[in-house]
């Protein structure tokens, strides 16, 4: 009989596996500069935004509800992130970690879709429930945006 470890390490392997064909055609068409990360950037949030049961097992894990669990993101996570930095390590300005640029990608659509947007104090946030359409009116704003942060990470560094 399978342990609750085992049962959660197959469900990672799936949901890895998932987001691998998910993001298929963004990686075979990835190229090392700021299209090439926006391309990636969209897939993956696309991916996050229609699998919120994805996100949530990854959420169990880092909550450490998983803690027996360890390992996950070195499994599944560093490699593809190392992967796309090590890229565009030579495309980015000398004062931006590639590395950083790769995992704030992650981070925000994680938050994104985990917190939703607020956009004034007594504005409620969008969060994408299971249920939900993944694409509020927020989900282009906030997709705009990190087209922003990935054109201005990618933008030669200011003269003082």
């Amino acid at each position: 009989m399978a342990t609750k470890v085992d049962l959660y390490r197959e469900v990672m392997q799936r949901v890895h596996t998932a987001e691998d064909e998910a993001m298929e055609d963004a990686v075979a068409r990835f190229t090392s500069d700021r299209q090439g990360i926006k391309l990636l950037a969209d897939a993956f949030l696309d991916f996050y935004a229609g699998h919120p049961q994805a996100l949530a097992l990854w959420q169990h894990g880092w909550m450490g509800d998983a803690a027996d669990v360890a390992g996950m993101d070195v499994l599944y996570v560093q490699p593809r992130s190392a992967q796309i930095a090590d890229k565009i390590r030579d495309r980015v300005p000398p004062d931006v970690d590639p590395d950083y640029l790769v995992w704030s990608v992650m981070w925000c659509v994680y938050g994104f879709l985990n917190t939703g947007a607020v956009h004034t104090p007594d504005e409620t946030p969008h969060r994408h429930a299971p249920s939900s359409a993944p694409r509020h009116t927020d989900f282009h704003g906030f997709q705009s945006f990190l087209h922003v942060m990935i054109d201005r990470l990618f933008a030669p560094p200011s003269q003082p």
